[in-house]
């Protein structure tokens, strides 16, 4: 059952981002970016949280079904946030795409060594969906620091849970 949980909230998960961005977010600016305003002139992007807990999701997923079935899940997740948010389309989609591939080649050299290979495949995953996104949906990589440390501190929290969730359990951490 777990595992159908797994794949069902991966290929799902650009509902809820392009949901989140669309819905919550407010434009900000004439390029189409949008934040979640906290107060006046200070704003954050509400949907990074869910894309780095979507790179480490999509470690998960490879792990309890492979790599064939992964890599089907990344097309049908990218064909989803194409199709479920038609103003960021090609841009959310593309960027799904690539980060999540390279999440996978990353998390695949490195899956012997579960807890790094969670954080350093996202990390890796993030640089390639913040790039991809920002350049395809804006043209501009002004905010790329910004998006980038969004997602990563999602990651690396999920890590350094990994990490005592295995020492607590007695498991080997590498």
């Amino acid at each position: 059952m777990l595992r159908w949980l797994l794949i069902l909230g991966y290929v799902t998960s650009p509902v809820y981002i392009n949901w989140v961005y669309m819905h919550v977010a407010e434009p900000v600016n004439d390029t189409g970016e949008r934040l979640l305003m906290l107060w006046p002139g200070v704003g954050i992007d509400p949907t990074l949280p869910i894309i780095g807990a979507t790179l480490c999701l999509r470690d998960w997923v490879q792990s309890a079904w492979g790599r064939a079935l992964t890599v089907g899940a990344i097309v049908v997740g990218a064909a989803i946030s194409a199709v479920v948010s038609p103003e960021v389309a090609l841009a959310s989609g593309l960027a799904f795409l690539a980060s999540e591939l390279s999440d996978q080649a990353t998390w695949t050299l490195l899956n012997q060594r579960p807890v790094v290979a969670v954080a350093a495949s996202g990390l890796v995953g993030a640089a390639v969906d913040t790039t991809t996104f920002l350049l395809v949906a804006f043209g501009t990589m002004d905010t790329w620091g910004v998006q980038w440390v969004g997602k990563a501190v999602t990651i690396l929290l999920v890590a350094a849970a990994m990490q005592v969730w295995r020492s607590r359990r007695g498991v080997a951490i590498a």
